[in-house]
């Protein structure tokens, strides 16, 4: 297997299981702190207090259902780039879907840049790093389409 191929192959799968993992770890990580309290008047007189403190994630805060569009907008094109690149590196695929899975990628990020879209950056630049030492000629000076 040629440097170039081992190059996509390592940064494509990289870039896809980095990103799945980012993914799950802004829908799941804590993004605060929920306190509640609630406050009784027992049968001696007494009143009792008691306050609760919970952390909670986006996906409780919205809803995993909500989130649906967005799981898909990111894990759709991850997925795709470390199936791409691999095909791409065993020499059964072009680069043409790798590339369309780079740029859905960058889109989603620039559309989600505000919120989780900035943590993808890693992701984005071991993809366009896939995508383009699969773009560069072997030592044949041929392109490595396979």
């Amino acid at each position: 297997m040629a440097w170039s191929r081992r190059v996509v192959v390592i940064s494509g799968g990289a870039a896809g299981a980095l990103g799945l993992l980012v993914l799950g770890v802004a829908l799941v990580a804590p993004l605060g702190t929920m306190s509640g309290c609630t406050t009784s008047l027992a049968p001696d007189g007494v009143t009792r207090t008691v306050c609760s403190t919970t952390h909670v994630s986006i996906a409780q805060i919205q809803g995993l259902v909500n989130l649906l569009p967005a799981i898909i907008l990111f894990a759709a094109p991850l997925i795709g780039i470390a199936v791409f690149a691999v095909r791409h590196s065993v020499g059964r695929g072009s680069l043409v879907p790798l590339w369309i899975s780079v740029a859905v990628l960058c889109v989603a990020m620039v559309l989600a840049i505000l919120s989780i879209g900035i943590f993808f950056a890693p992701s984005v630049l071991l993809a366009l790093l896939a995508a383009v030492s699969g773009s560069l000629p072997d030592s044949r000076g041929t392109l490595s389409n396979g």
